[in-house]
């Protein structure tokens, strides 16, 4: 961070807090007195030196300095002074810093809690070859983005009023006297219900087509109030215009945390409290699916695994993922794609919007969460719902679970048939997984766990635990002892693609197996048939060819038979450790529903679960389920890596329940 900034958020903050002390105390607190004065000495001077530098080096651009350093009162013929410019640029950029910066925050929570609006914001930028000055007042639908923002959460909350008139009843039996001082809150003056439909609506929307024009005087005041009203306006939203525009033409964003809800952080003006994004390039896929992109760097010397990925055909894997699952799915099928004469790219359907290739096969994995997108799909839905022409080939692979009667298949089917409609060529009918087990045994044991949430972490009825889960230690050291290794050996993961595992450093074998990879997901048939090419013994190579045929579904899936249960059962299979390491998934997160409400502690959450562990329907010891017993075994005091992850609005309970 640049001092400038670290210097101005303290003078910011330790002015808000010296009008509320004594003068004796602001005396008293020589060291935090000390730093406030260096502070604004140090801002001073930055300003002062700006200053001079352009009068040393003066030039005919018409920008601010330029007005105050040159500019004359047209009736006294007087110029100000260095001190008064360097007492307007503070005043420009501390203030305009602070509320900026709390209003670009806003805006793009506000985006991606909204994809639908997030969708159409991108589309208006890419609607220009290059954002410039010139460009942003035609930026109509981002202008009234910002201030829809400024209408939920103005940056600088309130202002007050004097009152010129006396013994006046206000609504609600207040009685104001002559001279009193009436503080004006804004977000309560937003959300007047009188002027605003859906007042707790994100809708950019209610901004056009005169709708701001419209609005009753002093219904949106987040600049203040007539003399005492911000000075910088328009410097203000040209600066928010062009950062919003060029954040949405470079940038695919996403929240770090899908789960965050809006918490306010209040210094002298309020901004979004421990929001965080991420942002990545929006050429990047459309990088990674161009084959005629040109490099000026030294190629450096292909091994014969690259050189073999050059005869395969492309082939694009797009996943919509909350839990992890579909993420899995699509990357063990891109590992297996080489096997059929293709070389698949990985990547979340938000990453995909507007850059669809239509030179190779897409293959689409998603899953429903109550009906609505995953979190990394949201962008995606809401691009097909502005109908764009696809002209590409495509398969869409749905996953779910058949007890969830009314959102089962819902997204997946939405999107292969809006695909569809958009000009696509459905390469193969939807593809359909069902999470369904049936059970006619009596339930396992229950566990009821409270979980004490880091400190600022919230959440609503209703929202969901998603928990990050070690392997049993039972199958991890069960293992270990097929490869001949000891839980303290290190190995070294050397990758030229990217890779879940740790790599180029050691890494215990132990660690590996517990944290890294999926130990008890069902083999598949691609998996057998190469297990079945190693092995030694022709009865069992016959055995695991039929297992990969018909016979698949009953004696695999409806076992649950894994790559290890096969390695025991035919031992004439001859697989190393790195090759089974090659195999395996990523260890997904598992969610839990919170069964606990904040209104009994908003700090706590509680999740009542099965503890799957019992005799293994393949015959081969025990069944453990990864994440039950992983929090079955845990202590009081345990840390557990989980997070927070909220469920759809529409499933929350409504704020008045009466």
């Amino acid at each position: 961070m640049h001092r400038f900034v670290d210097a101005m958020i303290n003078v910011l903050i330790e002015s808000g807090k010296r009008v509320g002390r004594f003068s004796l105390q602001n005396t008293l607190m020589m060291t935090t007195a000390r730093r406030y004065k260096n502070d604004i000495e140090y801002l001073h001077n930055l300003c002062d030196e700006i200053v001079q530098e352009r009068r040393k080096n003066p030039n005919d651009v018409n920008d601010l300095l330029n007005r105050m350093i040159n500019g004359k009162d047209p009736e006294t013929g007087y110029q100000l002074s260095d001190e008064n410019i360097r007492y307007q640029m503070f005043t420009f950029l501390v203030a305009g810093h602070e509320t900026t910066s709390g209003l670009l925050s806003f805006t793009l929570y506000y985006l991606l809690k909204n994809p639908h609006a997030l969708q159409k914001a991108q589309a208006e930028v890419d609607l220009y070859n290059e954002i410039t000055v010139d460009t942003l007042s035609k930026l109509k639908y981002i202008d009234a983005v910002l201030k829809e923002t400024l209408r939920l959460q103005p940056t600088a909350p309130g202002f007050s009023l004097e009152s010129k008139i006396g013994d006046v009843m206000l609504p609600g039996g207040y009685i104001v006297d002559k001279d009193d001082m009436i503080l004006v809150l804004l977000s309560e003056l937003h959300r007047d219900p009188k002027v605003w439909d859906q007042p707790e609506e994100f809708l950019p929307e209610r901004m056009l087509n005169g709708g701001f024009e419209k609005l009753p005087p002093n219904s949106w005041k987040p600049f203040g109030n007539s003399q005492r009203a911000c000075i910088g306006p328009p410097f203000a939203w040209q600066e928010s215009l062009l950062a919003i525009a060029l954040i949405l033409k470079h940038f695919n964003i996403e929240f770090v945390d899908p789960s965050y809800d809006l918490r306010i952080k209040e210094t002298l003006t309020i901004k979004p409290d421990g929001f965080k994004i991420r942002v990545r390039p929006r050429q990047q896929i459309g990088f990674i699916l161009n084959t005629n992109v040109k490099q000026s760097e030294k190629i450096p010397e292909k091994t014969k695994e690259q050189i073999d990925r050059e005869y395969l055909r492309p082939m694009c894997i797009l996943f919509g993922s909350n839990s992890g699952s579909c993420q899995s799915f699509a990357d063990t099928l891109a590992s297996e794609a080489p096997l059929y004469g293709y070389n698949a790219t990985v990547a979340n359907l938000d990453s995909s919007v507007g850059c669809l290739p239509n030179d190779r096969p897409i293959i689409i994995i998603t899953a429903s969460y109550e009906g609505k997108p995953c979190d990394n799909a949201k962008q995606f839905v809401a691009y097909l719902e502005s109908k764009p022409k696809l002209e590409i080939n495509y398969a869409v692979f749905g996953a779910g679970h058949h007890d969830w009667i009314d959102t089962y298949q819902k997204i997946p089917t939405y999107i292969d048939q809006m695909i569809e409609n958009m000009g696509g060529t459905r390469i193969i009918e939807r593809g359909v997984g069902d999470a369904a087990v049936e059970a006619n045994e009596i339930g396992p044991m229950k566990r009821h766990l409270e979980i004490q949430l880091p400190k600022g972490q919230t959440y609503r009825t209703g929202d969901y635990l998603s928990v990050l889960p070690t392997n049993p230690i039972e199958i991890v050291c069960r293992v270990l002892k097929r490869f001949h290794l000891s839980g303290d050996t290190h190995i070294k993961i050397n990758s030229s693609t990217n890779t879940f595992f740790p790599t180029n450093y050691p890494v215990s074998a132990f660690d590996i197996l517990s944290g890294y990879v999926e130990l008890a997901q069902p083999i598949s048939k691609k998996q057998i048939e190469i297990l079945a090419g190693l092995c030694k013994n022709e009865t069992e190579q016959i055995r695991l060819t039929n297992l990969a045929g018909d016979e698949y579904e009953k004696e695999i899936l409806g076992k649950r038979i894994n790559i290890l249960d096969i390695l025991e059962l035919y031992p004439s299979c001859k697989l190393s450790f790195a090759q089974y390491l090659r195999m395996l998934p990523s260890l997904r997160v598992r969610q839990y529903s919170i069964s606990s409400s904040p209104l009994w502690n908003s700090e706590v959450v509680t999740i009542t679960l099965d503890v799957l562990n019992r005799p293994s329907l393949s015959g081969i010891g025990q069944y453990y389920g990864v994440a039950s017993n992983y929090l079955a075994n845990l202590k009081e005091g345990d840390h557990i890596s989980c997070s927070v992850r909220a469920s759809n609005v529409k499933f929350h309970p409504p704020e008045d329940t009466k």
